[in-house]
């Protein structure tokens, strides 16, 4: 589907939506020119995201502000992407679930940002906690 002006620069809609959140976190971080990890100097601001189909996102939202090819949402969305985790065994196969049948699908309904840890909680799996190595400088 496509959306107001959207359709007519994509009356297909396949650029338009790449994946559907389902609920999200925001961080904003100080930067100076050895901390900063984006295009905003001075500042660093990110999305941590939570699909049910697709695991835990962490998007720049300088990149997405401001993209190298505004014409390309691909491009733009690949660039932006600083991270993602999708939850799964120790040799990559689908985790058992204890409650529903959900194995098979990272089913992660939130995420919450805090301290330089992101906390991801999928809906039939568990708790978890991941960090990125270039949050390590902003840990309290």
């Amino acid at each position: 589907h496509c959306y107001g002006e959207d359709c007519e620069a994509h009356p297909n809609g396949d650029e338009w939506l790449l994946f559907s959140p389902h609920n999200l976190d925001s961080a904003y971080f100080e930067t100076d020119e050895t901390t900063d990890q984006s295009h905003g100097g001075g500042w660093d601001g990110r999305l941590y995201v939570s699909h049910y189909h697709a695991g835990l996102w962490v998007v720049d939202i300088e990149t997405l502000v401001a993209p190298s090819d505004p014409d390309d949402r691909i491009a733009t969305h690949e660039e932006a992407t600083v991270a993602y985790y999708l939850p799964h065994g120790v040799d990559g196969t689908p985790l058992d679930s204890s409650f529903y049948d959900f194995g098979w699908v990272p089913f992660l309904w939130a995420v919450e940002h805090h301290d330089g840890i992101t906390y991801a909680s999928c809906i039939s799996t568990g708790l978890y906690l991941v960090q990125l190595d270039a949050d390590l400088p902003y840990r309290l």
